[in-house]
């Protein structure tokens, strides 16, 4: 970890990640803990995150975590697309202020002329698009075959020639919880074995702004990552849902049964 001081104007703090994220300020210090703990077992990272206090609204003293770029997106990376995007477009507003503070005004010479070049327009979404993919895949760190996937789609979407790329194959399959209950034929509900996940640190539960206030919806945790993805709600973009391996299912049932059946013991 560098011992620079951070630049207020180019960080951000766990508060302000827990207000773009939806979760509780404690639950994003716990995940700033777990990730410094595991960032210090190698001196060679270059890492920046800094305690400091706050006066909260009833005028006591807190803690807060302040975090440059890569520390921030390291943390977020195994949270839902949807969160992550938000820190994304966050950072790219503090560094767009951060340029607009540090250089001078552009004057171009009144007599400059520029040569027309058709090919400019192409060349500039093609960049474009690369710069989105590569943020892409260093936050949302998808599998090779969706990288692929996407540099074919994205060749195609311009009219590029792909062709010197591999192919790619199908992604692992995922199902819902209450299909592969159901398919290994297991006498848990969907709803107990939800309560296990979110004791085991496989789930949590976010909230989002709704009519009635707020609404809660379960998320993969990191931990729990390994055994589904979070995909984007059908009812609603603002959600995501946990669907989980077919693979790796009944690895986790049966952590899941010796919960229960130690429970019942």
């Amino acid at each position: 970890m560098s011992q620079t001081f951070l630049n207020p104007a180019l960080s951000m703090t766990s508060r302000e990640i827990a207000d773009l994220t939806g979760k509780q300020h404690p639950h994003i210090l716990r995940d700033i803990r777990t990730m410094i703990t595991r960032l210090e077992a190698d001196p060679n990272l270059d890492w920046h995150c800094e305690s400091e206090s706050y006066v909260d609204v009833q005028g006591k003293k807190r803690t807060q975590y302040r975090l440059d770029k890569l520390t921030t997106l390291t943390l977020v990376s195994g949270y839902d697309p949807v969160l992550r995007m938000r820190i994304i477009a966050r950072w790219q507003e503090l560094e767009a202020q951060q340029t607009a503070a540090t250089s001078p005004p552009f004057s171009p010479p009144a007599t400059v002329l520029f040569p027309p070049s058709p090919v400019t327009p192409l060349i500039e979404r093609v960049c474009a698009k690369g710069e989105l993919l590569k943020t892409s895949v260093h936050i949302l760190k998808p599998s090779q075959p969706s990288i692929l996937r996407m540099l074919h789609e994205l060749g195609a979407s311009e009219g590029l020639d792909t062709g010197f790329l591999p192919a790619y194959s199908e992604e692992p399959v995922v199902q819902s919880l209450t299909a592969l209950l159901k398919q290994h034929h297991s006498r848990y509900s969907a709803r107990a074995v939800n309560r296990v996940l979110l004791d085991m640190g496989i789930l949590e539960e976010l909230t989002r702004p709704s009519r009635s206030g707020s609404k809660r919806f379960k998320h993969l945790t990191e931990a729990g990552l390994r055994y589904g993805r979070n995909e984007t709600s059908a009812q609603n973009p603002r959600e995501t849902q946990p669907l989980y391996y077919a693979e790796h299912f009944p690895e986790l049932l049966a952590r899941i049964e010796t919960v229960l059946e130690q429970k019942a013991a």
